[in-house]
């Protein structure tokens, strides 16, 4: 042993000789994986240095947030490397399918990419669509008519029999109504019904005014028929159809007969007569209602933003009509002079004419109103 193998390192505690460590720093320890049967599988060193890891071609494991180190795939489990598609693959017999072609006319259907028919969704319904079917609709009223012409002409017809006797002239009117009661139950269209209701109100008023003028009666009771049956329409129809200028025209018709009534009639001179008797008040007042609603029928001028009430004159005018129709005929069935007591017994056939009038001016005027609507729709 020479001096020099015998020296002391500087910086030891014992002259001792020191063991040889062996530190591996290439590669760190695995846990150890084991199989069904509890042995230990071989454990793949983990390449650490940064050469090791370009040269490995083993997958890197790391570490977890809990610190434990992944395990490897067994033999026969995909790895991580392999890509699952997400398409799924077609087979052939589906690729070979051609798509079903549509009939001529039909929307043809869309297919997904999986090769199954998909649902085609509808347009949307734009709002100009819907803005042209709220301003001019195409069936506006469709039931209102056959119900009211069915009601009315039945309950008309009985109430004809019943108050006008079984005379030729009851008959007549009672057997009119009928027929329209029934042409308000078939199965008509939209536009046939309104043309068939609203051509036998026209022919009703062209039948009561010839009977008039046959009696030597003066025809103002008929203008103010056809005024009523003219502007009930246009006040509907305009109701119908803001935008519309012929709805205009026809209510500037209807008032132009109805002040033509007013002033053959005599006016509103009739206010000045009156006395305790309510002969002589009770008809002014259906003539003050009308002229009040003459004035405010020219509401309809307004813009198309609004109805102007159409719908609402229209109604009170009906009525408005009719209870100056019943007036007037107790007004002769009980004049004043005969300190109330009837020149006339019931049934009496004025009466089933005057319920006649009432209800062909209500459904006939229904009736054109929409039968003006259709036609305008059908123009759109």
């Amino acid at each position: 042993m020479t001096d020099t193998d015998n020296e002391t390192p500087k910086g030891t505690w014992s002259s001792g000789e020191m063991p040889a460590v062996q530190l591996e720093a290439n590669v760190l320890p695995l846990r150890p994986d084991t199989d069904g049967q509890g042995q230990d599988s071989q454990v793949t060193p983990l390449p650490t240095s940064p050469l090791a890891l370009e040269a490995s071609n083993a997958p890197v494991l790391r570490a977890d947030a809990t610190g434990s180190r992944p395990r490897l795939p067994k033999a026969g489990t995909p790895s991580h490397a392999e890509v699952v598609p997400i398409r799924p693959a077609l087979s052939s017999a589906a690729e070979e399918t051609p798509a079903p072609t549509p009939a001529r006319g039909e929307p043809a259907a869309a297919s997904s990419s999986s090769g199954e028919p998909r649902e085609v969704q509808a347009p949307p319904f734009l709002a100009s669509r819907s803005l042209a079917e709220d301003l001019s609709p195409r069936e506006p009223g469709k039931r209102t008519l056959r119900w009211l012409g069915m009601t009315l002409g039945v309950a008309g017809g009985c109430a004809s029999l019943l108050l006008g006797g079984m005379g030729a002239p009851a008959l007549a009117a009672a057997g009119g109504l009928f027929i329209l009661a029934l042409l308000s139950a078939l199965p008509l269209s939209y536009r046939a019904r309104a043309l068939a209701i609203s051509g036998l109100g026209a022919t009703g008023l062209g039948f009561f005014s010839a009977g008039s003028q046959l009696r030597g009666e003066r025809l103002d009771e008929s203008l103010l028929a056809g005024a009523v049956f003219v502007l009930g329409a246009g006040l509907l129809f305009r109701a119908y159809h803001r935008a519309s200028r012929v709805a205009r025209l026809v209510v500037m018709v209807g008032i132009v007969a109805l002040a033509a009534w007013l002033v053959l009639s005599g006016g509103l001179g009739a206010l000045t007569h009156m006395d305790a008797a309510w002969q002589s008040w009770a008809p002014a007042l259906p003539r003050v209602a009308l002229a009040l609603l003459g004035l405010i029928s020219l509401l309809v001028f307004m813009d198309a933003s609004t109805t102007a009430g159409g719908r609402i004159w229209a109604t009170i005018l009906f009525l408005v009509h009719a209870a100056h129709v019943f007036v007037r005929e107790a007004v002769a069935l009980y004049p004043p002079t005969n300190l109330g007591r009837a020149v006339a017994s019931l049934p009496h056939p004025e009466l089933a004419h005057a319920i006649a009038i009432v209800v062909v001016v209500i459904t006939g005027s229904v009736a054109l109103a929409q039968l003006l609507a259709a036609s305008a729709a059908r123009r759109r």
